[in-house]
């Protein structure tokens, strides 16, 4: 008797032989969307001085503190734009001095903010207020968008603009990512179609193969290299060499077919002529039950073997592919994460194995589509698991159920 083993140890099994891939070096523009390899640390402030954040005048704010009550006149003694840094431009304003600065520009020492051009009267060189500006308005301090020492990006975090942005402050122009995993995809069957066999009407008992698109798009949304390789038949001599260049090359390789009991299903058999280390044949999970794990090669290359009906497929990649990606490509955000959603109509099936269930959202409810579970239609229309356990089945509803989104 095969022993089927859940889900969460399955996934565990294949997780514990990947290993995160190499990183590689992007300019920040390349960089949007992948995972940085490292802490980022700002090597300075940012800003590294402190600024005008409005065009006007920097002054000492307790110098105008009567302002309201009877204007009060100031020279303006130099002016200071963006960009400009001397000496000359940054020695002490003395009370009752004025700066002219422009915004960005750094602020004298001595003054403790900048009144708006708007805000004053201009004439002659001097400048007149009739309202008190208090301490630090219209002031950036050194360091307000970072200090030196913070963590601008971590480790395994998917790099935004705004991330990006922060980094560039700091005079960097490029950064460590880690590099996308390659899986390399193979459908197996006799039945489909070889690419001479595509261009013409099919020949009969030929179908077309739909699991490496589902896969290789799949795999393409979740920032993996997608690495296809044509079908191949049901030969198990065959299967062998191809899986076995396939682990030399690629960080994983997922195939589907030739998993079941059949007589023409040679994955075991494949498994044993590779000399792998089977991790499990038999997940407690419907549909796509028979997945096969093992790991290839002196690079211990991990190996999926998923169940040759499309809608199994791709229910058991999301549960078993996705947490060894994660590990693979270092960006936490790949694991399948589970959370509680009402149902919004009931899934009348009941069952005695933990089942995957199509399923859609729509305004906070997810909803069954029906009978019609074996449908590639069906699964086309939605965008989440609803992952059952037995005690759960059938679900009524408004019962509270568990989803792993798959969009």
């Amino acid at each position: 008797m095969r022993e089927y083993i859940s889900v969460e140890k399955a996934a565990e099994l294949l997780s514990d032989f990947a290993l995160p891939v190499e990183p590689e070096e992007l300019p920040l523009t390349e960089a949007a969307s992948r995972v940085s390899f490292d802490d980022v640390k700002a090597l300075i402030d940012l800003p590294p001085f402190d600024r005008s954040a409005m065009d006007g005048y920097a002054i000492r704010a307790a110098d105008a503190g009567g302002a309201h009550e009877r204007p009060v006149t100031f020279p303006v003694v130099r002016e200071i734009f963006a960009g400009q840094g001397s000496e000359e431009h940054f020695k002490p304003l003395r009370h009752g001095e004025a700066a002219r600065v422009a915004t960005g520009a750094g602020v004298p020492e001595g003054a403790d903010c900048v009144v708006r051009q708007e805000d004053v009267k201009e004439e002659a060189g001097f400048i007149t207020l009739s309202n008190a500006p208090f301490a630090h308005q219209n002031y950036a301090f050194a360091g307000e968008d970072a200090r030196r020492g913070d963590i601008l990006a971590s480790k395994g975090e998917t790099l935004s603009s705004a991330r990006l942005g922060l980094i560039a402050g700091q005079g960097l122009s490029a950064i460590r990512v880690f590099s996308r995993p390659t899986v390399g995809v193979l459908s197996t069957g006799s039945e489909l179609a070889r690419e001479d066999e595509i261009a013409r009407p099919l020949p009969r008992g030929k179908i077309h193969d739909i699991n490496s698109v589902i896969l290789a798009t799949r795999l393409s949304s979740l920032g993996m290299n997608a690495s296809l390789t044509p079908p191949l038949p049901d030969e198990a001599s065959i299967l062998t060499e191809k899986i076995k260049s396939m682990a030399q090359v690629c960080d994983m390789v997922i195939t589907t077919g030739g998993v079941s009991v059949g007589q023409k299903d040679y994955m075991p058999l494949v498994a044993q002529k590779l000399a792998a280390r089977t991790l499990f044949h038999g997940v407690a999970v419907k549909p796509g039950g028979v997945a096969l794990g093992m790991v290839v090669g002196e690079k211990n290359t991990v190996v999926l073997c998923l169940s040759g009906a499309p809608l199994a497929a791709a229910a058991t990649f999301e549960v078993l592919a996705r947490p060894v990606l994660a590990k693979l490509s270092g960006n936490a955000a790949v694991y399948p994460k589970r959370f509680s959603v009402e149902a919004g109509n009931s899934f009348d099936k009941a069952g005695s194995t933990r089942r995957l269930i199509w399923a859609r959202r729509d305004a906070g409810f997810v909803f069954f589509p029906g009978r019609t579970f074996g449908r590639l239609l069906t699964m086309a229309e939605c965008d989440c698991l609803v992952d059952a356990v037995p005690d759960s089945l059938p679900i009524k509803q408004g019962e509270r159920v568990k989803v792993i989104m798959t969009r």
